[in-house]
């Protein structure tokens, strides 16, 4: 999310359950984003799983789209 990690559980009916958070602190627009990230997640009512992440959304409007982060390959010669 920018300096916290978030972790939790989607139900069999797509349904969020309860979100778990480090609480690290860092630059103010960080954790602005991060609580609006957070809020967005509480509020989704429909999970979209896509390729590489997720789109929340309620009532039909996107919420947030979470993505996985992608790490570059480790050189293993």
């Amino acid at each position: 999310m920018g300096v916290n990690r978030f972790s939790g559980q989607i139900g069999a009916e797509f349904s969020i359950g309860p979100v778990a958070t480090t609480r690290m602190a860092g630059p103010p627009e960080l954790m602005l984003q991060e609580d609006t990230i957070l809020e967005h997640v509480q509020e989704a009512d429909t999970i979209e799983v896509i390729e590489d992440g997720m789109n929340l959304r309620r009532d039909g409007l996107l919420l947030v789209e979470l993505e996985r982060k992608r790490t570059a390959p480790t050189d293993r010669s």
